[in-house]
C-alpha cells in the first residue's frame, strides 16, 4: 500500500486518539495503534510503485545489489517518497482538520509517522539485514497479502481510493 493510503487511513481510524490530550498512555496508545493498523492495511490486497533503488528479489540471482545509494534513481524515489507522505498528511489534515494546538500537531505526527513506520523499517532491512531488522521484516512479510496488483496498478490504486472515501465517509 502507498504511504499516504496508510497515513489517511490510519489517521481516520485513530482520529478520536488524536483529539486527546498528549498524556504518555494517549502516546502509547496512538503509537501502538497507528503501527499495528499498518499491518491490518497490509493483509488487503493493493498496489505499491515500485522504488528504482531497491530492485525486485529476483534480480538478486543477476548480479543486482540490495540497494543503490547514489544515482538519480534515489533521488527519484526519494521524491516520490516525500511527495506521497506529503500528499497523505495533507489528505489526513483535510479529513480531521486542524489539530488543535502543539497537543494536537503532536498526536498527529505520532499518528503518521507510526503509521508508515513498517516500511520505513523495510527501506532499513534492504540496507542492513540484521538484528533487529531481519526479525522485524519477517514479521511484515507475514502480515503483507501474497495477493500483489503491481501488474493491476489502475485497481490496486482504485481499490485504495475506494478505501479513502470510505474512511471519510465514517469521519462525517
Amino acid at each position: 500500500m502507498i504511504i499516504s493510503s496508510h497515513i489517511i487511513l490510519t489517521v481516520a481510524a485513530v482520529s478520536p486518539i488524536i483529539e486527546r490530550s498528549a498524556t504518555l498512555s494517549n502516546i502509547s496508545l496512538a503509537f501502538a495503534l497507528s503501527f499495528l493498523i499498518h499491518y491490518f492495511l497490509d493483509f488487503i490486497p493493493h498496489w505499491d510503485y515500485k522504488l528504482l533503488s531497491i530492485p525486485d528479489p529476483g534480480d538478486k540471482a543477476k548480479g543486482e545489489k540490495n540497494f543503490v545509494f547514489v544515482g538519480t534513481n534515489l533521488a527519484i524515489d526519494a521524491l516520490k517518497t516525500f511527495f506521497d507522505c506529503l500528499f497523505g498528511v495533507a489528505v489526513a489534515f483535510f479529513m480531521i482538520g486542524s489539530p488543535d494546538g502543539a497537543e494536537g500537531i503532536l498526536m498527529f505526527a505520532i499518528v503518521a509517522a507510526s503509521s508508515i513506520l513498517p516500511d520505513v523499517m523495510e527501506l532499513v532491512y534492504a540496507v542492513w539485514k540484521k538484528f533487529p531488522f531481519n526479525y522485524l521484516h519477517k514479521i511484515h512479510s507475514f502480515f503483507h497479502t501474497n495477493i500483489k496488483l503491481k501488474e493491476r496498478a489502475v485497481f490496486g490504486a482504485l481499490l485504495q481510493l475506494i478505501m479513502i472515501i470510505a474512511a471519510f465517509l465514517t469521519i462525517f
